[in-house]
């Protein structure tokens, strides 16, 4: 673990895990992230948002006057993301920059004709001075079902999911360090797949230095001391074991006061869980015993819930190894054929390290007798 090097900074969607308001990441997939211990999975909410960008650029170029950099139709490749200009692991990808000059647009040709030259042509305007200094504001897309729908308020305000405030603060944070006078980034939101509506966020130094303390903490006391943070159910934590320790490479040992005294909560959880999961258990056998032959019941006038309790469909089940067996058997030559193929095909995956407690046996006994 002590050899292990950051493969990214601490982007938007990175810092918005690190304050504790991404509801899709938390602190440790954070920390698998700036590492590369977990791959990105793009939710269908992720692709369609991606894109659909391109046309909400369009709508708010068309409603602003605005002119958006690099150009409406995309913007930075976030493999590549900038870097702050005195902090080097406080990074972002906006989606775009609002500049004065069309002059510093990247040409759509070269764009679709040469990616890595579109690329290095931005790298390039992102170095220069002058670029920076015509720089207005920045720019965000982003799509909003009806349940996040809600959490959007009034036009042109800031009110705004948390994610996306911290983000688009984040990104403030960052344009700034190359321009001072950048005070403002819009969000345009597409709710509901038909209302478009563009909000602002204003530089805020308190929310600022916030996010830069608890930023930097979490690099110094976390990433660069290869710390994780406190162990939690966080699914996270299994890419983490995965990468760490796959298997085990020291034999059984004497626990530590320490470890004995986990072990021993872990064992008066366990109790207690077991004792909410038989009382559970219960209450869904008497439930299927009043529902009966009914496919359910719902609250009514007892509140607004419901409860199913339904067949499945028929599903065929299929012996394979019987039908390979069987035509084995009624086509020899095609055996061998179908024992290459087996093999040509066949991989070993890591077996996972199975966590198997052996409960006290003393206190077992107590339990039984009590």
């Amino acid at each position: 673990m002590d050899n292990l090097e950051p493969v990214k900074g601490i982007s938007g969607t990175i810092a918005s895990a690190v304050l504790g308001v991404n509801p899709w990441k938390s602190p440790l997939s954070a920390y698998n992230a700036i590492f590369g211990l977990e791959e990105e999975v793009e939710r269908e909410v992720m692709t369609w948002g991606t894109r659909l960008e391109p046309l909400i650029a369009r709508e708010y170029q068309e409603r602003t006057g605005a002119i958006l950099w690099p150009n409406t139709d995309f913007g930075l490749d976030h493999r590549y993301p900038m870097r702050h200009a005195e902090i080097p692991w406080w990074t972002g990808t906006p989606d775009r920059l609002v500049v004065n000059d069309p002059k510093y647009l990247i040409d759509p040709e070269l764009y679709y004709a040469d990616g890595e030259k579109a690329r290095v042509a931005m790298e390039t305007t992102l170095a220069d001075p002058a670029f920076w200094a015509q720089v207005e504001r920045g720019w965000e897309a982003k799509t909003a079902g009806p349940r996040m729908a809600v959490l959007w308020g009034e036009e042109d305000s800031d009110e705004i999911p948390e994610i996306y405030l911290v983000q688009s603060s984040w990104y403030l944070c960052l344009t700034r360090s190359y321009n001072p006078e950048i005070t403002t980034w819009d969000v345009s939101v597409l709710l509901g797949g038909q209302q478009f509506r563009t909000y602002q966020v204003r530089f805020n130094p308190k929310l600022a230095e916030a996010m830069a303390a608890r930023a930097e903490e979490f690099w110094h006391n976390h990433i660069l001391t290869r710390t994780p943070p406190k162990p939690s159910a966080d699914p996270a934590w299994q890419a983490f074991f995965r990468r760490f320790y796959p298997g085990e490479t020291q034999p059984l040992t004497e626990a530590t006061p320490e470890e004995a005294a986990k072990f021993h909560a872990l064992y008066e959880a366990k109790q207690n869980l077991d004792i909410w999961q038989n009382r559970y258990d219960s209450i869904v056998n008497e439930l299927k015993l009043m529902i009966g032959d009914r496919a359910g019941i719902q609250g009514g006038e007892f509140g607004d819930w419901k409860l199913t309790w339904k067949k499945t469909k028929d599903i065929q089940k299929i012996d394979w190894k019987a039908v390979m067996d069987e035509l084995c058997q009624r086509l020899p030559d095609l055996a061998e054929t179908i024992r290459e193929a087996f093999k040509a095909h066949t991989t070993t995956v890591p077996g996972p390290r199975r966590f198997l407690p052996s409960w006290p046996k003393e206190s077992k006994r107590r339990r039984e007798t009590a």
